[in-house]
């Protein structure tokens, strides 16, 4: 069509907003974890990570601004792995199964969006 511009920037933005609401719901899910009785210090590095890391991703304009995120959610799944993976089925603690569970959708949300959010384009235009 001539003479129409089409921005993808505002796609971009959705994306990261998706991504920090990720983040924010793994930082939910330890906060959850910590009420149903995991031990855990009084303030959670995971928890402190995350929400810079959502802080980040939507309030920082640079374009790899959310690989932070991206980091940070690699680190999260990786520590749900390698410590909370039995929590995820442990149905004699539901408190704590469903803790992780919100905490792990968070951390898969938080890396697919925050890895769709680095591969768009910062703008593309059709004329």
């Amino acid at each position: 069509m001539i003479g129409v511009k089409m921005s993808v920037e505002g796609a971009g933005r959705g994306v990261r907003g998706i991504a920090a609401l990720g983040l924010v719901v793994a930082a939910v899910g330890i906060v959850l974890q910590r009420a149903a009785g995991v031990s855990m210090p009084l303030v959670p590095p995971g928890l402190v990570l995350l929400v810079v890391a959502a802080a980040l991703t939507v309030f920082v304009r640079w374009r790899w601004a959310p690989a932070f995120g991206v980091l940070v959610a690699v680190m999260e799944a990786i520590a749900l792995g390698v410590g909370g993976a039995d929590d995820l089925v442990n149905s004699e603690a539901t408190g704590v199964m469903l803790a992780t569970w919100v905490r792990a959708i968070g951390v898969v949300v938080a890396l697919v969006a925050g890895v769709a959010s680095l591969r768009s384009p910062a703008r593309v235009a059709h004329a």
